[in-house]
């Protein structure tokens, strides 16, 4: 998820894309990213930040139900399906 993360964003937020700087992903972890931008103030970068979570966010597949394997010390006992709280 990080490297589609890193591509799309990097992809995207260019000057060729319009964009005032190229963004480079500078750091990635299991449910976040940070982004240099290249922009003067907090708030532009606020702005970008926001356009890009919506982005990215549009490229995942949402689930409808939450898939939980029940295992014991004998293997796989059954597999529950809860609806999707997001």
């Amino acid at each position: 998820m990080i490297e589609h993360t890193k591509k799309l964003v990097e992809e995207r937020f260019t000057t060729l894309g319009g964009y005032e700087h190229n963004a480079e992903v500078v750091y990635g972890d299991t449910d976040s990213v940070m982004v240099q931008f290249g922009v003067p103030t907090v708030d532009a970068a606020m702005t970008l930040g926001r356009e890009a979570a919506e982005y990215i966010s549009g490229t995942f597949i949402r689930s409808n139900t939450v898939q939980t394997i029940l295992v014991n010390k004998d293997g796989v006992k059954g597999i529950v399906k809860l609806p999707s709280m997001v």
